[in-house]
C-alpha cells in the first residue's frame, strides 16, 4: 500500500538496483566462500588419504600377509567409519580379502595403496589397498550453505531495500510528490503562492540539493509570472490590432495532408466580409474562399510564401452565399518556433477599383472604336471629294 504512493519510475529503479547489486555482490562472495569450504573439504580428504598411507596401510600389509582375515576386516572396518569413505577393498593377486562399502563411478575419489612387505632383506608387493571416497556429502554441505547463504542474503537484502526505501521516500520522494501537487495547482488554479517544502528546517542547517531546486524553481517562477504577464499584454495588443485592422486579416497554417493552409485565426471583418460567422470561419481550408483560379494556384502560393519572400497577389474571394469579390492580398511568413511557421495574410477589398478599372477600359474601348470610326469617316469624305473635284474639272 505504502509503494503506491511512490513515484513508479524512481521507486522500481531504485527497488531493482538494490537488489541487482546486493544479488551480484551476494554471488561473487557465495561463490568465493564455496570455493574456499570446497577446498576445505577437499584437503580434509586428501589427510585422510595421507592418514591411511602413514598409519593403517603396515597394519593392513601385515594382516595380509599372515592371511588374518578377521584383523583385515577389523581395520578396513575401522577405516570405513571415517566421514566420506564409500568402499574400501583389500585383495592380493589372486582373491579379495576383504571388501566394504558400495563401488561408485561418480563423485568419488579412489586411490590405491600397493601393501609391501619386508622378506628375505627386500620390500615385496603382496597386494593392493583400494579406498574410495564418495564427494556427494562435500557437494550436499556445498548445496546446503547455498540455500543457507541466499536465505540470508534474501532476507538481508529485502530489510536494507525496504529500509533505503523508506528512508529515500522520507528524504526525497515525497518532497517530489509535493511539488508535483504543486505544479498541478500552478496549472489548474494558477496560484500565487510560491513553492515551500513540507519538512522543518534548523537554523544551522545548510540547504541541500531540494532546498537549492525550490529556491531556483521560486526564482524561475517570478521570472515565468512576469514572462506570462508581458506575454498577455502583448497579446491584447496585437489582439486589438488584430481586430481593429481595416483590412481582413487571417493567420493560416499548419497545411493540411493535401497541402492547403487551414485558417487558424481571422478578425470580425475577414469573418463578415466572406459571410460566415467566426465558428464557421475558423478551421476552415483557405482554398473554401478562393476562386477555381486561386484553389489551383494556392499550392504553389503557399510554397513560395513559405520561403520569406514578400507576397502580394489580386485575386476573387467567393462568400458564403457563392458571390464574388476582389482582394488584394499582402502575406508573409511568422515562424512561431524553430519548427513551426504561420502565414499572416491582409487582404483589402478592391471590388470597387475593379469595376472602375473594368468601366474604364469599357469607356476607352468605346472612345477608341469612336475614333475608329471617325477616322474611317473622315478618310472616306476626302476620297469622295478629290473624285468630286475631278469630275467637275473634266466636264468644264
Amino acid at each position: 500500500m505504502l509503494l503506491n504512493k511512490f513515484p513508479q519510475g524512481i521507486a522500481r529503479s531504485l527497488i531493482i538496483g538494490i537488489v541487482l547489486f546486493s544479488s551480484l555482490i551476494t554471488l561473487v562472495l557465495t561463490a568465493f566462500q564455496l570455493y574456499r569450504d570446497y577446498r576445505h573439504d577437499i584437503g580434509f580428504i586428501e589427510t585422510q588419504f595421507e592418514e591411511i598411507q602413514n598409519v593403517h596401510v603396515r597394519s593392513i600389509a601385515d594382516s595380509l600377509w599372515v592371511a588374518d582375515q578377521r584383523n583385515l576386516k577389523t581395520l578396513i572396518d575401522g577405516i570405513y567409519n571415517h566421514p566420506n569413505m564409500q568402499y574400501l577393498e583389500v585383495k592380493d593377486y589372486d582373491k579379495t580379502w576383504v571388501a566394504t562399502g558400495r563401488y561408485k563411478t561418480e563423485n568419488m575419489i579412489s586411490r590405491q595403496y600397493p601393501l609391501m612387505h619386508f622378506h628375505l632383506g627386500q620390500n615385496t608387493e603382496i597386494g593392493t589397498l583400494t579406498v574410495v571416497v564418495s564427494l556427494e556429502g562435500v557437494y550436499q554441505r556445498l548445496i546446503d550453505k547455498v540455500v543457507l547463504i541466499l536465505i540470508n542474503n534474501g532476507v538481508k537484502t529485502f530489510l536494507v531495500a525496504s529500509f533505503i526505501l523508506l528512508f529515500f521516500h522520507f528524504l526525497v520522494t515525497r518532497h517530489l510528490l509535493h511539488i508535483v501537487q504543486y505544479l498541478r495547482a500552478q496549472k489548474v488554479n494558477k496560484t500565487e503562492v510560491p513553492l515551500k517544502l513540507k519538512r522543518t528546517q534548523s537554523a544551522t542547517k545548510c540547504a541541500d540539493e531540494l532546498d537549492l531546486l525550490v529556491d531556483e524553481f521560486n526564482l524561475m517562477r517570478q521570472d515565468l509570472h512576469g514572462t506570462i504577464n508581458h506575454l498577455e499584454k502583448s497579446e491584447e495588443k496585437f489582439r486589438a490590432l488584430f481586430e481593429q485592422a481595416g483590412g481582413y486579416c487571417m493567420i493560416l497554417g499548419p497545411n493540411t495532408p493535401d497541402g492547403i493552409p487551414i485558417i487558424l485565426e481571422a478578425n470580425e471583418a475577414a469573418c463578415t466580409a466572406h459571410g460566415y460567422t467566426k465558428e464557421e470561419f475558423i478551421g476552415r481550408p483557405v482554398a473554401d474562399i478562393d476562386d477555381e483560379e486561386g484553389k489551383r494556384l494556392v499550392k504553389a502560393r503557399t510554397a513560395e510564401i513559405m520561403t520569406g519572400e514578400p507576397f502580394y497577389a489580386e485575386n476573387e474571394h467567393v462568400r458564403k452565399d457563392g458571390t464574388r469579390f476582389s482582394v488584394s492580398i499582402n502575406a508573409k511568413r511568422i515562424d512561431i518556433s524553430e519548427n513551426t511557421s504561420l502565414i499572416l495574410t491582409t487582404e483589402y477589398d478592391i471590388t470597387k477599383r475593379k469595376q472602375s478599372e473594368h468601366e474604364l477600359k469599357q469607356m476607352a474601348e468605346m472612345l477608341l472604336e469612336s475614333q475608329q470610326r471617325l477616322d474611317f469617316a473622315l478618310r472616306r469624305s476626302h476620297i469622295g471629294g478629290w473624285e468630286l473635284d475631278l469630275v467637275d474639272h473634266s466636264s468644264h
